[in-house]
């Protein structure tokens, strides 16, 4: 069975800020045939933009208006073609990549995509572009009007990770640890793991510090210790759970 055979996902994808490497990473992930038949890629910008971008990375990408086996769907952009400068974080660029992130929800509220990509942000241009929240992640909460547990998810076969904090200072992140984010952070990622057809996930909860264990304590400010805060993890059907040291615990992974 090819991927013609069956339903493929249709996916919205945006080149990320064009100040930085995004435009270059989408050109060269949509120039690789395997890619394109796996998806229906509907990327936010311009043939121009697209000419202009694969001649730089040196490859070819086809392209089309309406979706097409081995095509990338091309679907523009409100700010195509507008001058971003490189390497500089600017109001521009992150207008552009707002407005494209935007039009993606739309694509996806209308049923016309059923996931978004996006390459990389600029988080500085982003904020002086208007987006108030501390991160993209939390902005797509407020734009789906979630309430609920948000978080970064990574995944390479085999091993699915997660994280209680995230794109914050580090010295705030004591105060964003309790046994309530620990549990949040673990329910969703059983939920995630489950949902992808692996009945009973084996969890394993890493501690904030890489030497926690024992005694040991994390003083982030002062002398006031941070233990590591884990809730009870088997009692509530979540398999194994406990502070473990980061690097013990990947180490047994691998």
């Amino acid at each position: 069975m090819t991927m013609t055979d069956v339903t493929r996902p249709r996916l919205a994808l945006t080149l990320g800020d064009l100040s930085g490497v995004g435009p270059e990473l989408a050109m060269k992930l949509l120039a690789v045939e395997e890619n394109r038949e796996k998806a229906e890629i509907h990327l936010l910008a311009s043939q121009a933009e697209v000419d202009r971008y694969a001649a730089e990375a040196g490859v070819e990408v086809p392209t089309a208006t309406v979706p097409e086996p081995g095509r990338v769907t091309l679907v523009g952009s409100k700010l195509a073609d507008q001058p971003v400068e490189r390497g500089v974080a600017s109001v521009a660029g992150g207008s552009r990549v707002l407005h494209d992130l935007l039009d993606s929800l739309e694509m996806y509220r209308q049923g016309r995509v059923d996931s978004i990509m996006f390459l990389s942000l600029n988080k500085s241009a982003l904020h002086d572009a208007g987006m108030h929240e501390e991160d993209e992640l939390r902005w797509f909460a407020k734009e789906l009007e979630h309430d609920g547990v948000t978080s970064e998810l990574n995944f390479v076969p085999g091993l699915t990770t997660s994280r209680v904090t995230s794109h914050c200072a580090l010295a705030e992140v004591p105060e964003r640890i309790s046994a309530r984010s620990v549990l949040d952070a673990i329910r969703l990622l059983n939920d995630v793991i489950r949902a992808n057809g692996i009945d009973k996930p084996r969890l394993a909860v890493c501690a904030l510090n890489p030497h926690a264990g024992g005694e040991r304590a994390v003083r982030p400010r002062g002398d006031r210790p941070h233990r590591p805060r884990c809730p009870a993890g088997p009692g509530r059907g979540r398999g194994r759970a406990g502070s473990l040291p980061l690097r013990h615990d990947l180490h047994r992974r691998t």
